[in-house]
């Protein structure tokens, strides 16, 4: 079942909130985090996001999906396998992770 027209509107408007937030609060990851938990809580809410990606390959998962690209901004859509630690590294760009469905385990360096 492909994703309802709605679940593309809703992704371009995370989209928009996204690169609103980063012109707007810059490196305040703080402020960040506040401007970014509501449209990401939107995007989450889509109970079709699963069929609404494009496929693309990912690092230490095997479903990974593009929602959004327009060069300057991702908006991913993967699954993390159950129980396995992902080691630390380094994309060489700061990164914003939400939770769609289960749960996960942070740490910080």
């Amino acid at each position: 079942m492909a994703a309802s027209p709605e679940t593309g509107t809703a992704i371009r408007a995370c989209a928009q909130a996204v690169i609103r937030a980063i012109e707007t609060h810059g490196h305040d990851t703080a402020r960040l985090t506040e401007a970014l938990r509501e449209p990401l809580a939107a995007l989450a809410a889509r109970p079709d996001l699963c069929t609404a990606g494009v496929p693309r390959i990912g690092n230490h998962v095997a479903n990974s999906q593009y929602l959004y690209y327009d060069g300057d901004l991702s908006i991913l859509l993967f699954e993390l396998p159950d129980g396995q630690p992902i080691a630390v590294h380094d994309h060489g760009n700061w990164e914003s992770m939400a939770i769609y469905r289960g749960a996960g385990e942070a740490h910080r360096l």
